[in-house]
């Protein structure tokens, strides 16, 4: 008898199967403008389920818990964003009239700064030429920094509606994720068929401490450092240091250089004000804090130990991804990268399987 080919087999289910593939294209292409929104559905969905999952244990009510999560993370965002936006663009204002004029003011500050640290240091034509140009360069790397700061405020403000709509949207999304997210998971065991579902659950258990570690943790570190920053730079007296705090968590998410980005503007805005000693403080404490203890010690421990994730990984998936997808790899990158990494883990448990019990089954056959 001749075997029947693929679709000969299944002549019956082809229209089925035409119609599921054109319903699927037509659904593909009625939320692709909303990619982005679902993108952080799905990203806010794995975030907020811990704090849902134990606010749950209290109120015994997932929907309300889920309800309460998201209106507290709301109203938070909201006004850092209010805030942001208002006390950002009226500083920046400030900077930019100014910075083409601070050399003066910059090299002053570096020289108080250079006398602060090395007392001893006499003050010679080639120091005092090496501070005039760094003077030059700061104020530079400020109208630079201000004109791309400026640009970034006025395309904020321009989609404020259009990320209002989308908010709104992704807001109900995360509420039905969050309310029904087992019910969604175990629709999704079910569908695979049943000799499949003890390789799926592998493969998720080797899946949830990756993303764990990409997701919760990271936003953790990041959520630690802004608490830090907002204690210390207000006990130093650093202006709107709520504001920068803020900053210190959002940006600090972007991987190697995100905390920088915060650090280093903000104390050399202090510099330009005149602020030597506290510019210094600012960036010595960043540094050694941010970076040395938190970024370089205390994080990759934790990701190591939690998932067991290695560091390169952890530099492709944030950084490969901001390069490739823009703003959103913070969310696309882990996830590519988190579900291959549990793929390659599950193939190697079945590998290791199957070389175990390969010599039970030759000698199995042999008797």
């Amino acid at each position: 008898m001749v075997d029947l080919t693929f679709l000969e087999k299944r002549r019956d289910n082809l229209p089925f199967y035409l119609i599921a593939i054109a319903i699927a294209l037509l659904l593909l292409y009625m939320v692709w403008p909303w990619k982005y929104a679902l993108i952080l559905t799905l990203w806010g969905a794995y975030v907020l389920w811990w704090p849902t999952v134990w606010l749950e244990k209290y109120i015994h009510r997932r929907g309300l818990a889920a309800l309460i999560v998201l209106i507290v993370t709301g109203v938070v965002l909201a006004l850092a964003l209010v805030n942001l936006t208002v006390i950002v663009a009226q500083q920046i204002a400030q900077i930019a009239a100014g910075a083409s004029s601070s050399n003066a003011t910059i090299s002053g500050g570096l020289t108080d700064t250079v006398k602060l640290a090395f007392p001893g240091v006499v003050t010679t034509s080639p120091l005092l030429a090496l501070i005039g140009a760094l003077g030059t360069g700061g104020s530079i790397i400020t109208t630079v920094f201000t004109q791309t700061a400026n640009g970034a405020v006025r395309n904020i403000l321009v989609n404020i509606p259009l990320l209002l709509l989308q908010l709104i949207i992704v807001f109900f999304l995360l509420l039905g994720v969050l309310a029904r997210g087992d019910v969604i998971v175990n629709d999704f065991k079910g569908v695979a068929p049943p000799k499949y579902r003890p390789v799926i659950n592998r493969f998720l258990n080797h899946l949830n401490p990756i993303y764990y570690t990409f997701f919760v943790i990271y936003f953790a570190v990041a959520i630690i450092c802004g608490i830090l920053a907002a204690i210390v730079y207000g006990l130093l007296g650093v202006p709107f240091f709520v504001t920068f705090a803020i900053f210190i968590v959002f940006v600090g998410l972007i991987p190697s250089i995100g905390r920088a980005l915060i650090y280093i503007p903000l104390a050399l805005w202090l510099l330009i004000q005149g602020q030597t000693i506290t510019a210094l403080l600012v960036l010595v404490f960043s540094v050694v804090v941010f970076e040395l203890i938190i970024r370089y010690t205390i994080q990759p421990r934790w990701m190591e130990r939690t998932g067991r994730v290695p560091r390169p990984l952890t530099l492709i998936a944030f950084t490969f991804a901001l390069a490739a997808f823009g703003v959103i790899g913070f969310a696309v990158g882990p996830a590519i990268v988190g579900f291959a990494l549990a793929m390659w883990r599950t193939y190697k448990d079945i590998q290791r399987e199957q070389e175990e019990q390969a010599p039970a089954v030759a000698q199995a056959i042999g008797s």
